[in-house]
């Protein structure tokens, strides 16, 4: 037997790690500790629990500064006993646990976690370059660090506007094509040149090219289309710019740690990102600047708090405030003690301070603190303040009854409500002392600024069928004297506006709804680092990159060199005289008989699974075929039609409600055969009392089923025609829960609600798609209230089955649209509506039963849609999610993923019998498929 010798290749550095010295790394050591880093991971973990329960009392914004922006939190034994969790589960109310403990608070756990990835840094990231390398490196290292904070001060402009990018978006994106043309051309250059041998590399690489490939050539396939928006042509940028950033600091790491590089850089970005965090939390301030159409604002308001303010508007050319901040208010209301101050004309007392509160119109015997202004017709009472777990989100209407004193000792000058529902609306307090008047007002914080906006127009577009926002915009002038800028802009959501070092975000939309006049509500937010979060992303991204990359090559070479010895040393080939002879050294001969088997199996076994697999794929997605006396369902569920706020085949629409009834995409006929969702939903159009019949609606809790008068059945499904009889019982025992507060809500109330869910969802479907019944001798009458039921019905937001005919036309339910074309062909001898009149032969059709005519209609209806498609229809979309949907890919892939598992499991169980290297091999072949 032929044997080979191969020298121990030492795959370290070549150059001897320089460290900080013994004595340095020993004291670091402790604080690099692995076990330090696991221990302030969890004790944030546990901080994070904390703060989340704390959120049940305490507003979002008490919550960070009491546990996140502290050094120390203190923690009530009551959090871990949430009132809704003790209510489900004991029935009873949440005991209330005295005391609490201090933990250390999120500025003191994130502190020692930077000190923690410092230490490792230092100590187990030995600098691996000696001499001229290493002073290379630590010069590109340091360019990088330079061209990194040039990068962050770039988005942060406090003289003016900041502007676009250097260049232009259209220039950007050919770029990035070319970067990744010339990307696709290295790696086939790899696989050209790369020795034959390593084909493992070359196999990585032509995936490479295959899967770069397939995406330039869709990308360039779409043209113009596929380039991607200014918003993301925006985000790219940014991307770009710290990418070229990561670049620059992975070449001097790579000069500096070599194969370590990747994991410096990769840590250096999460540093960078942690201490992003930090001059957020210290620097960044955040408000609002809220305007209606024509209205221009000088001021941007923060939410979060409030202030008193006292206005003298007696000058001529500005008007004189002096306010109050909302600690001192507190304060003064705690300790009774006015609040004394020479600007002020005038002394508050601060009597009752409510930090959220509800207004009510004053009654005849009601005892009143407030004696002039607006108290005495208004008073205010105490209210919960928000929490982080309201799903409202509402702003506290903070008020207080405050009490003025005169300067000198004399008789108080009246006790006053003030609130932040009056500031709101603008309802002004006056305030007469001597001969000058001031105006008082509690309102939010105010910040004033050198320049002013001026509301031009502010749009809401709404998603499809729905008054859902889809995009707010705002026209805004912008004149600030100090900078000398005067100009016309437009703001819209994920395209801000940056000016003054300030950024100014579209966040909102309001009405006023007495005089309809539309307004805006920009965020502002100052934070001169908001560059930091995308540089850090990819110095983490180009870091395991590397990292990745490094650590693959190496096993490639390392598995291919251990594949070259194997074949060198095959038993067999031994060497017989002068037949080896002008053989190189390292040439393994052909297999040995006895080898041959194996490697058919080797091959042959991954094949075939891989066959079974495609095969897999292709039957799910192969069409079922239909005979000529069936119902057509699939072209059916292909037809489009608007719901939640989007275009989506009939069959989407199907699956999701029956979804939402029955927890599956389809039911069981009284044959217990498995129906597709849209024979239901054709049902729903067109036979209700079949519909009735089949059991779609998953009652599992036993006291809702003794509610409705139902019986305990497997799978627990029931049809609506079971428990409709009872169904006042039911709609009972919903306005109870209703009315309920959430923390004493049942599981039986929830299970009730939820019902009560799933009947509005069928209800909905019927009213949408079924035509108003009209008697003949009141057909005016039922008309009239048919038109009045389907206006109501579009509050509800119900799917829209019918398409405009014109340009400026709408979409329309069934049921609405069939009413209309009615009025127009009787009332008005106008000429029908070609897609109204289609989708009524198709439900007439389907109603007789005639599967040869309701094919035959769908047809016609499809044709007509592709004739006079809709401007916002893509045909070819909703086809393709009709084909999704009947594919189920992920399902499909799920089924592969389990073979892959298995077989993988086989090799493992086997390995001490058989060669396993099919069975891996055919666990790999089938999860390459399912990806």
């Amino acid at each position: 037997m032929a044997t080979v010798d191969l020298q121990q290749r030492d795959l370290t550095s070549d150059a001897e790690p320089i460290g900080l010295g013994q004595a340095l790394n020993a004291a670091l050591g402790p604080v690099a500790s692995l076990k330090l880093t696991v221990a302030l991971f969890a004790m944030a973990i546990f901080l994070i629990l904390a703060s989340t329960l704390a959120q049940v009392e305490k507003d979002i914004w008490q919550v960070i500064d009491d546990y996140y922006r502290a050094w120390w939190a203190w923690i009530d034994f009551k959090l871990f006993v949430p009132p809704s969790f003790w209510k489900a589960l004991f029935d009873s109310p949440a005991p209330q646990i005295p005391g609490g403990f201090f933990f250390p608070g999120g500025a003191l756990i994130g502190s020692l976690m930077a000190l923690n990835l410092l230490a490792a840094h230092l100590v187990r990231f030995q600098v691996q370059a000696r001499g001229w390398r290493l002073v290379s490196g630590l010069l590109v290292m340091l360019a990088g660090i330079v061209l990194t904070a040039l990068i962050v001060l770039s988005g942060n402009n406090p003289q003016g506007l900041q502007g676009e990018a250097w260049i232009s978006y259209q220039v950007l994106w050919w770029l990035f094509l070319a970067g990744l043309v010339g990307s696709c051309a290295a790696s086939a250059y790899g696989v050209v040149r790369l020795d034959p041998k390593r084909k493992k590399t070359r196999w990585l690489l032509g995936a490479a090219v295959l899967l770069q490939g397939v995406l330039i050539g869709y990308l360039f396939s779409r043209g113009t289309e596929g380039r991607l928006s200014d918003s993301s042509m925006r985000i790219l940028w940014q991307l770009t710019q710290g990418g070229a950033a990561a670049a620059v600091l992975l070449a001097g790491c790579l000069l500096v740690f070599k194969k370590r590089a990747g994991v410096v850089l990769l840590h250096g970005g999460v540093g960078l990102m942690m201490f992003g965090g930090f001059l957020v939390d210290r620097t960044a301030v955040e408000g609002q600047l809220q305007m209606q159409e024509g209205e221009t604002v000088n001021y941007v308001q923060d939410i979060r708090t409030v202030e008193l303010a006292v206005v003298d508007r007696s000058g001529a050319d500005e008007d004189r405030v002096t306010v109050i901040p909302k600690s001192l208010l507190v304060n003064a209301a705690e300790t009774g003690d006015p609040i004394r101050d020479e600007r002020l004309p005038f002394d508050v007392k601060v009597d009752q301070f409510f930090q959220n509160s509800s207004l009510r119109r004053v009654k005849p015997n009601d005892a009143n603190r407030a004696d002039s202004g607006l108290g005495k017709d208004w008073i205010a009472e105490e209210a919960r303040p928000g929490s982080g777990t309201d799903s409202d989100s509402k702003v506290d209407f903070t008020a207080a009854y405050v009490t003025l004193l005169p300067k000198n000792d004399g008789e108080p000058l009246g006790t006053y409500l003030v609130g932040i529902i009056f500031s709101t609306e603008n309802a002004g307090q006056t305030v007469t002392v001597g001969d000058k008047s001031y105006e008082l007002a509690l309102r939010f914080k105010r910040t004033y600024k050198p320049y002013k906006f001026q509301l031009i127009d502010v749009r809401k577009d709404d998603y499809l069928g729905t008054d859902t926002p889809r995009n707010y915009s705002s026209d805004v002038h912008l004149v600030d004297p100090t900078r000398n800028v005067d100009r016309e802009l437009r703001i819209w959501m994920n395209n801000p506006l940056r000016f003054a070092g300030e950024t100014f975000y579209q966040s909102g939309y309001h009405r006023d709804p007495q005089t309809q006049v539309e307004g805006t509500t920009l965020a502002v937010v100052t934070n001169t680092g908001w560059m930091i979060p995308y540089i850090s992303c990819m110095f983490v991204a180009m870091g395991m990159l590397a990292h990745f990359w490094i650590t693959l090559v190496r096993f490639l070479q390392r598995a291919e060199r251990e594949v070259g010895v194997a074949a060198r040393d095959v038993p067999g080939q031994a060497v017989r005289g002068t037949k080896q002879e002008g053989k190189k050294s390292g040439d393994s001969g052909p297999l040995p008989l006895a080898s041959r088997p194996v490697a058919l199996l080797d091959g042959a076994a991954p094949l075939a699974f891989g066959i079974v697999a495609v095969a897999w794929a292709v039957i799910a997605a192969r069409p079922e075929s239909v005979k000529e006396d069936e119902f057509d369902l699939a072209a059916f569920g292909r037809l489009p039609i608007v719901a939640d706020g989007r275009i989506k085949p009939l069959d989407t629409l199907a699956r999701t409600s029956l979804l939402v009834l029955s927890n599956r995409q389809y039911y069981e006929d009284h044959n217990e055969r498995h129906q597709p969702a849209i024979k239901w939903l054709l049902d729903v159009m067109a036979r209700p009392e079949t519909a009735f019949t089949h059991r779609v609606f998953k009652i599992d809790n036993l006291d809702v089923q003794e509610l409705v008068g139902l019986e305990r059945r497997q799978h627990f499904r029931y049809a609506p025609s079971e428990f409709l009889p009872k169904l006042d019982k039911l709609t009972e025992q919903a306005e109870l829960a209703h009315k309920k507060d959430a923390a004493d809500v049942t599981v039986y109330d929830k299970k009730v609600l939820e019902l009560e869910k799933k009947l509005g969802v069928l209800d909905l479907l019927l009213q949408s798609f079924s035509p108003p019944n009209l008697r003949p001798d009141h057909a005016r009458d039922d008309l009239m209230q048919a038109i009045s039921r389907q206006q109501a019905l579009k509050s509800r937001h119900p799917p829209l089955t019918v398409p405009p005919t014109s340009a400026d036309g709408t979409w329309d339910t069934f049921a609405s649209a069939w009413t209309k074309n009615l009025v127009k062909t009787t009332f008005l001898n106008q000429d029908a509506d070609e897609p109204t009149e289609a989708m009524t032969r198709i439900v007439v059709a389907y109603a007789k039963d005639d599967a040869k005519e309701f094919n035959k209609e769908v047809a016609k209806y499809r044709a007509w849609l592709e004739e006079n498609t809709p401007a916002d229809l893509n045909v070819t979309r909703t086809d393709f999610e009709a084909f999704f949907n009947r594919f189920q890919p992920f399902g499909v892939a799920r089924g592969m993923y389990i073979l892959a598992f298995a077989l993988g499991m086989a090799a493992f169980l086997v390995s001490f019998l058989m060669s396993v290297k099919p069975l891996q091999y055919s666990a790999v072949t089938v999860a390459l498929v399912a990806f």
